[in-house]
């Protein structure tokens, strides 16, 4: 029970981090799809 409210929050960042890379991807192109860069635009 207390496992699936973990899973929902994992799939959710996985969710934004995907998203937030295809933003970088579409405003500045793959090489700045960089771990950095995906925090710096989380913050």
């Amino acid at each position: 029970m207390d496992q699936q409210p973990k899973q929902a929050r994992s799939k959710k960042r996985i969710e934004v981090i995907l998203e937030t890379a295809e933003k970088i991807l579409l405003e500045t192109g793959v090489d700045d799809i960089t771990i950095a860069n995906i925090s710096k635009y989380l913050v």
